[in-house]
């Protein structure tokens, strides 16, 4: 398992390690009990891999974000938000994090890796995770 955070690509590299961290924070928060608790404290527990992405922008983010939250009952993961408050930067969203299993991560690997990837046919949570994953770099 790996923890994805899909960060505001108009923040430096510090700031988007620092909002990824915020992003975990709510997360543990967020799961107190249930399947989700588990992958997450496996996660914490066993793995510990954080991977920072550039997300895209603020739309982008919101975008990525609801579309986790629609019910999904072949795939579900840990998934939290973080928004600066409105001091800051006027409650922007600046990361969006994810829990994943082996097989998501993989998957994306071997499409980016193909030389006739075709994914467009798939649907369904995990292939939306997916394509985000293949359209996002790492943070720099």
């Amino acid at each position: 398992m790996r923890a994805y955070f899909f960060c505001n690509y108009y923040l430096s590299s510090i700031q988007q390690g620092i909002q990824s961290a915020h992003c975990l924070a709510e997360m543990f928060t967020k799961y107190t009990k249930g399947e989700d608790k588990k992958l997450l404290f496996d996660w914490a527990k066993n793995h510990k891999t954080m991977i920072v992405l550039n997300g895209g922008n603020s739309e982008a983010l919101t975008e990525f974000y609801t579309l986790l939250q629609k019910p999904d009952e072949e795939d579900h993961y840990p998934f939290a938000k973080f928004n600066e408050d409105e001091q800051s930067l006027n409650n922007a969203i600046t990361c969006v994090g994810i829990i994943l299993p082996e097989k998501t991560y993989n998957t994306a690997k071997e499409i980016i890796e193909c030389p006739y990837p075709i994914i467009g046919k798939y649907t369904g949570l995990r292939w939306d995770v997916i394509r985000k994953l293949i359209n996002c770099r790492l943070a720099t």
